[in-house]
């Protein structure tokens, strides 16, 4: 009976043990997609930067080509 109390006993730690180590992957993963989406979202707001200076800058050339006919 003993034995099988040891077992039980010892498969719960294991259990235990894994069920902690696939937490701790599954942290690891979700900080790395949070990391890659922040990279993102920087990103897409200087590009979005970029084309709003583009904008600006076609405006000016469009408003400095009709007043200088």
């Amino acid at each position: 009976m003993s034995k099988c109390i040891i077992l039980l006993c010892a498969q719960e730690e294991f259990q235990k043990d894994a069920f902690e180590a696939l937490q701790l992957q599954k942290d690891a993963k979700t900080q790395r997609i949070f990391q890659q989406i922040n990279m993102i979202e920087e990103e897409l707001a200087s590009l979005t930067l970029v084309e709003l200076q583009r904008k600006e800058e076609r405006t000016d050339d469009e408003i400095v080509s009709r007043y200088s006919l």
